[in-house]
C-alpha cells in the first residue's frame, strides 16, 4: 500500500485490522526494532522544532493517524481517505492479540501505582497474557539500566507510556539497543486503561473533541499544550490549503 504524506509527515493508509496484521506478521517472522509512530496535531509542531522527531515519524515501519484533526486535515487537502487508529484502541487490540499468540509484553511508563494497575487490568481482561515485566516512567539518568532490565525480560512487545516528546527521544536513543521485536509509544494510555483518567465518549472522539474532554479534566496542565499545538496545526493546514488553491489558479 502506498505511503501518503501530509504537510511533510508520512502516514500509512491502513485500516486497524491491516495495522494489527502488519505488527503480528512482523513479530512472528522474528524481526526486531520495528516500531509504530503516530501523527496528531502536536506532531507537526514537535517535528518543526526537532528534526530528529520528524525523522523518527517518517522512518517508522508503521505510521498511523492518531488524531481526528489530522484525519479532517487529510480530507480538507484532498488526501486519501484514512482511518483514525488511536493508540489507546490499538493498545487494547495488541493485548488481546498477544494473549492469543503467546507474545510477551513489557509496560514502561506512568507512576508506579498506575503502571501496576495497568498490568492488573491487562491480566484481568486477558488472563493468558504473558507479562514479561513492567517499570514506572520515572528513570531520568538511569536509561541504560532500564534498557538492561527490558533486555533481561526479553519481551516481544514494549509499550512505552511516556509523554511526547520524551517517548520519541527515548525510542530514538535506544531502539537499536533494545532486544524487542516491536515498540509502541502509547503516551497517556496507561492512565486511561487503568481508570486513573476517563476517556472521552465515542461521540466526542468522532467529532475530534477528545482533546477537549482531556482538557476539561486537567485544565491547568493541558491548556498551554493544546492552545499551542492546535493553533499551530490549524495555521499550517490553512497555509497548505491556500497554496493548493493558488497552485490551481496558476495552472
Amino acid at each position: 500500500m502506498t505511503r501518503q504524506k501530509i504537510m511533510g509527515l508520512h502516514y500509512d493508509s491502513w485500516t486497524r485490522e491491516e495495522t494489527l496484521k502488519a505488527i503480528c506478521d512482523s513479530i512472528k517472522c522474528g524481526a526486531k526494532h520495528v516500531y509504530r509512530s503516530d501523527i496528531n496535531a502536536a506532531s507537526f509542531l514537535m517535528s518543526e522544532k526537532n528534526p530528529q522527531i520528524k525523522k523518527y515519524v517518517n522512518d517508522a515501519p508503521i505510521i498511523n493517524l492518531d488524531g481526528m484533526g489530522v484525519v479532517f486535515g487529510c480530507k480538507i487537502l484532498g488526501k486519501s481517505a484514512v482511518e483514525r487508529i488511536a493508540g489507546a484502541d490499538l493498545f487494547v487490540d495488541l493485548l488481546k492479540v498477544s494473549a492469543a499468540n503467546g507474545f510477551s509484553v513489557f509496560f514502561l511508563g506512568a507512576t508506579q501505582a498506575v503502571v501496576s494497575a495497568t498490568v492488573e487490568q491487562a491480566v484481568a481482561s486477558c488472563p493468558k497474557l504473558d507479562v514479561a515485566g513492567f517499570h514506572n516512567g520515572y528513570f531520568s539518568g538511569s536509561e541504560e539500566e532500564i534498557v538492561k532490565l527490558i533486555n533481561q525480560c526479553q519481551p516481544d512487545i514494549l509499550f512505552i507510556g511516556i509523554k511526547s516528546p520524551e517517548k520519541e527521544a527515548f525510542i530514538c536513543r535506544w531502539r537499536l539497543c533494545l532486544d524487542v521485536k516491536f515498540i509502541m509509544g502509547v503516551g497517556g494510555t496507561f492512565d486511561v486503561f487503568s481508570g486513573n483518567i476517563r476517556r472521552a465518549p465515542l461521540w466526542m472522539q468522532a467529532l475530534g473533541m477528545e482533546w477537549f474532554f482531556r482538557f476539561m479534566q486537567e485544565p491547568q496542565r493541558m491548556w498551554r499544550r493544546y492552545l499551542t499545538t492546535n493553533s499551530y496545526f490549524i495555521a499550517m493546514l490553512g497555509i497548505a490549503k491556500l497554496r493548493q488553491m493558488i497552485d490551481r489558479l496558476l495552472k
